[in-house]
């Protein structure tokens, strides 16, 4: 992918809170085979459960994986790190060490 490709594709997967804290969770995973299950390891009580679980089965989780920054199992509700994972790492990383002086919500 081109390097206008890969910022277009970063910046849409940022683009979303309930994608920042999917993203933001798999980096914290201790290991690159840990999963998350959704929605419990990203509801945050902004919104009821059923209601995020919609959100991310028909729009967030689709965009993160076609993208190819998680990996998803629908059927079993994990997600874990997906193949292009790294070309994001380093931009979340960024915004973690810098959250001091990003606006309130960014996850």
């Amino acid at each position: 992918m081109e390097d206008d490709d890969i910022w277009q594709s970063v910046f849409r997967a940022l683009g979303d809170r309930t994608r920042r804290r999917v993203l933001v969770a798999l980096s914290e995973l201790p290991n690159a085979d840990d999963t998350l299950s959704v929605p419990e390891d990203v509801h945050e009580g902004d919104r009821d459960e059923a209601t995020l679980e919609t959100a991310l089965y028909h729009n967030h989780l689709p965009l993160l994986e076609q993208a190819g920054y998680v990996r998803w199992d629908p059927d079993a509700g994990r997600v874990g790190i997906g193949d292009d994972f790294e070309e994001i790492r380093p931009v979340l990383r960024l915004l973690h060490d810098n959250r001091d002086g990003l606006p309130d919500g960014w996850v």
